[in-house]
């Protein structure tokens, strides 16, 4: 495996030979796994890794949904977790709820937008999923500080 990869990288460019380097990583580790490579301490380890995978399917979820209007019932369809699963596991491994890192996440894109776009207020809030103008407001006001025309003039 390492004389493969050795000619791999050696035969690419060097803009690809990072991501080379990641697939053999990877397939490094996969076959460490598949010959039973692990100790006790890498099966206590392993749930916690679960875990976190959950968390991150969960966050993966939200960055392609965020602007939609969505329920805990969708994502707890779409990843086959149960609702109370997914707040307790993300609210475990993130130390925020599901629907503050949802808000952040739709706050984070809507200064973007008002700092890089020419849409109007009312139309930021739209796209990052707050279709009601005057509770978009308010909640950008609360997390930033500032409302969203203070935001842009600055």
């Amino acid at each position: 495996m390492y004389e493969f990869f050795a000619r791999r990288l050696a035969q690419c460019k060097k803009t690809e030979s990072q991501h080379e380097f990641g697939i053999l990583v990877l397939r490094l580790l996969q076959a460490l796994y598949d010959i039973g490579f692990t100790d006790t301490k890498s099966i206590a380890t392993a749930e916690s890794s679960r875990l976190k995978r959950h968390s991150e399917s969960i966050m993966a979820w939200i960055e392609v949904h965020y602007h939609e209007t969505f329920t805990l019932s969708q994502i707890s369809e779409e990843l086959h977790l149960t609702k109370t699963y997914i707040s307790r596991i993300f609210r475990e491994e993130t130390g925020t709820s599901l629907m503050g890192f949802v808000t952040a996440r739709r706050i984070r894109q809507a200064s973007l937008l008002l700092y890089e776009t020419d849409l109007s207020i009312e139309q930021i809030g739209e796209k990052v999923g707050f279709p009601n103008f005057s509770y978009f407001c308010q909640v950008f006001k609360k997390h930033v500080g500032l409302s969203p025309n203070q935001l842009r003039k600055t």
